[in-house]
């Protein structure tokens, strides 16, 4: 269940590695074509690099050769089934997971590559989630290198991991608020952002946005392209959006929540062929629900 910590982050784990294990093999596929291109190689895009630290351009030049791509390409690849391959054995520790380390290296060294993401939101969501379980690993080393009365410095101490106590798996905890916080800002956000634009509102930026379909531009006679309609579907997704953080007020409302939101996410798959989308923020699921499940138990004791 998503209520236990250690189970929401096998789940969120398991589907974080997943993701990474599906972006690492289109990657070695466009690694000839999309790599080796003129106006992506790493000569053009890090020439203001090469101005500012030469030393620095010349590292990442021999690092982001055309013939060595495809090497921290299967790198990443195999930290990703590694670590698939742990949340699928038993339930785990962020302690036990140091293949996190591994991954955040190389999603950094990938999105240094393209000074900043190459799929967009799903490169920076997919770092942002890493960052959260390094975050929790670093805390859980604290932890676990720390003496017996918990001091880690002068002055700060960790409470000792007792059974049932609030802070019980606290690095695992830890990590999973911080995706839950990335999640629901960005669904916050990104809702908005829409409400803001007039032509968010009157449903012109979704024809749009459907025009330029992987399935081609939408006939005349569409019904998508009946302004009522249109506007209807483009409240439906920015109103679900804002209130997408309201879902940690009762782990039902949560789970609605992500529901909608796979549903959202596998639409803009098939009809804008973001595939990476969907299985990057599928794995930050477990935190949200989790999260408001620990809030929900919080007020049970508390009433």
């Amino acid at each position: 269940m998503v209520n236990d910590p250690l189970d929401a982050l096998r789940l969120g784990l398991g589907l974080l590695a997943w993701s990474i294990a599906l972006q690492s093999l289109e990657d070695w596929q466009l690694a000839r074509s999309v790599l080796a291109c003129r106006v992506a190689t790493w000569p053009v895009l890090g020439s203001d690099l090469a101005v500012r630290s030469a030393r620095w351009y010349a590292l990442l030049k021999m690092v982001y050769a055309p013939g060595r791509a495809r090497v921290w390409i299967g790198l990443r690849f195999g930290c990703a089934l590694l670590l698939l391959g742990q949340a699928a054995w038993q339930p785990l520790r962020l302690a036990d997971c140091k293949v996190v380390l591994a991954l955040w290296f190389l999603q950094l060294l990938t999105q240094v590559r393209w000074r900043g993401a190459f799929n967009g939101g799903s490169d920076l969501m997919t770092l942002s989630m890493l960052n959260s379980l390094l975050f929790g690993l670093c805390l859980g080393q604290l932890w676990a290198f720390s003496p017996g009365d918990g001091t880690v410095a002068p002055g700060i101490s960790l409470p000792p991991a007792t059974p049932g106590a609030a802070w019980t798996y606290l690095p695992e905890r830890a990590a999973l608020w911080l995706i839950c916080i990335h999640m629901l800002t960005s669904y916050f956000v990104a809702g908005a952002v829409k409400l803001l634009q007039p032509e968010w509102r009157s449903g012109e930026a979704l024809i749009h946005f459907l025009d330029a379909s992987v399935h081609g531009p939408l006939s005349a006679g569409n019904w998508l392209r009946i302004p009522r309609i249109a506007a209807l579907i483009a409240w439906s997704f920015m109103v679900w959006e804002v209130f997408m953080p309201f879902g940690l007020l009762h782990p039902k409302l949560a789970l609605m929540g992500c529901g909608l939101a796979a549903v959202f996410h596998l639409l803009v798959f098939v009809y804008l062929g973001l595939n990476r989308f969907f299985w990057t923020w599928l794995a930050g699921f477990p935190a949200i629900i989790f999260a408001a499940a620990e809030l929900a138990a919080l007020r049970a004791v508390r009433g």
